[in-house]
């Protein structure tokens, strides 16, 4: 935006908002309910916050008051210095409720540098679908608390399937910088340099792996194509049995056949077993898993057939928790399975 004015225009200067820390105090400007200029005074809340608005998310949240007509007002600190945009807010009655949220402006910053630059902004991309590690996933897979991404699936032809990322890889490290979560690499990536090579470390079956990742742009539709093939795919057909035979998780499965592949829809190329019959009450069933369901690894071990999905099963322990990548319609997921 240009704005043309012969008088110098009073402006506020921009901070840094990554060096914000819960607690501190802001101040919100803009015009709720179309009253005039206000500004009212919070705290941050939370930073990285990711409330599902858009695709792309790290807000701050505040306690300042921020009403409709708040929207694109300054979120600015003590000095103050711009830190955010106020952007939305969560309430059940239309008006404050205690938790607002606001771009970080250095997100803003970097948007402005590119467009004025550019006339667009290109952000980096691995390729890649994750997963935020629940307790029992990081339970399961040993991981500690505040560290790494769970990759759920990598789309062919990226830069993470071009770099030798598996589905179940936990990704700790990029460019040198330690990954604490899902949002956090994300952030890092799309801040990287498009067609630099950088080293990404990532925890597979235990073993720490480093990979060289070149970086690309992202394509326009990349994120609509990870909402692909949300349907639910149709069951498969068990296999009659007078007394069926379950496993500890309370599942039967089959290998993938060229019937299977067809009438589940299933990818060219992807490995596992299908489930057949989930026995009523079991931990699979507790955790919703389906006739149709596609399990792809048992913890981070890849299954290719029956014998090796038993093998895996029979290896781990219930009572800690046996995880299992799920694929559905397209969709995939990690499980915990665990006796009661």
């Amino acid at each position: 935006i240009r704005i043309k004015s012969e008088q110098p225009l009073p402006v506020l200067a921009l901070g840094n908002s990554d060096l914000m820390q819960v607690g501190d105090w802001v101040l919100a400007a803009g015009n709720p309910f179309d009253v005039g200029v206000t500004v009212t005074a919070g705290i941050i809340s939370a930073t990285g916050r990711g409330p599902g608005i858009n695709e792309r998310e790290n807000y701050l949240q505040t306690d300042a008051a921020i009403n409709p007509g708040n929207s694109g007002g300054p979120l600015v600190n003590l000095n103050g210095e711009v830190i955010g945009i106020n952007t939305a807010i969560s309430t059940s009655s239309g008006g404050y409720d205690g938790v607002g949220f606001a771009v970080p402006v250095n997100m803003a910053r970097w948007v402005a540098e590119q467009l004025i630059d550019t006339g667009e902004v290109r952000r980096a991309y691995l390729g890649v679908a994750l997963e935020e590690l629940t307790n029992d996933l990081r339970q399961a897979f040993k991981v500690p608390l505040g560290e790494g991404a769970l990759v759920l699936r990598v789309m062919p032809g990226t830069p993470a399937q071009k770099a030798g990322v598996e589905a179940g890889d936990i990704v700790v490290e990029i460019d040198g910088q330690r990954v604490k979560d899902r949002g956090h690499l994300q952030g890092i990536v799309e801040a990287l340099e498009v067609g630099k090579v950088y080293p990404l470390a990532v925890l597979r079956e235990g073993e720490r792996t480093t990979l060289d990742v070149t970086l690309e742009a992202m394509p326009s539709d990349f994120t609509a194509a990870l909402r692909r093939g949300d349907s639910i795919a149709p069951d498969a057909p068990a296999e009659e049995k007078d007394e069926p035979q379950y496993d500890q998780l309370g599942l039967q499965v089959q290998e993938i056949d060229d019937a299977l592949r067809t009438q589940l829809e299933l990818e060219e190329g992807m490995t596992g077993v299908v489930i057949t019959s989930v026995k009523e009450g079991s931990p699979a069933a507790l955790e919703g898993l389906e006739t149709g369901d596609v399990v792809e690894k048992v913890g981070t071990t890849k299954i290719t057939t029956h014998e090796e999905f038993q093998a895996a099963v029979e290896s781990l322990s219930l009572e800690k928790g046996v995880a299992l990548l799920i694929t559905r319609g397209g969709d995939s997921r990690f499980v915990v399975l665990k006796s009661e």
